[in-house]
């Protein structure tokens, strides 16, 4: 499902949104913005894309999903949609349009 990449110190790579982008080991820049190991980065479930030239400071460990095959697990996997929705409503200042604001219950 996923494809491991390796970034060696000083390499870039151009992250499209075609893919969903974790960093999982080492140092690297999106457009010049520190990657986060608890942020996705590329094409993400739920939210606006994050796309554009990875560098890598030291070297890192990208981990890319073909955002067409991850779109598809989603739609037949349950839980997974569950869990990516919960995921991005967890995140601060993230605009969320599928959760009901207070709702009041006439008897």
């Amino acid at each position: 499902m996923a494809e491991a990449h390796t970034l060696n110190a000083g390499d870039t790579f151009e992250l499209v949104d075609s893919h969903w982008c974790l960093i999982t080991e080492g140092d690297a820049t999106l457009n010049g913005h520190t990657m986060f190991h608890h942020e996705d980065y590329g094409s993400r479930p739920f939210a606006a894309p994050k796309t554009g030239p990875i560098v890598s400071k030291e070297g890192c460990k990208l981990l890319l999903f073909n955002s067409k095959r991850l779109e598809k697990l989603r739609l037949k996997t349950p839980q997974f949609n569950y869990y990516l929705r919960k995921m991005r409503m967890l995140e601060p200042d993230q605009p969320i349009d599928w959760v009901l604001g207070r709702v009041d219950i006439f008897e």
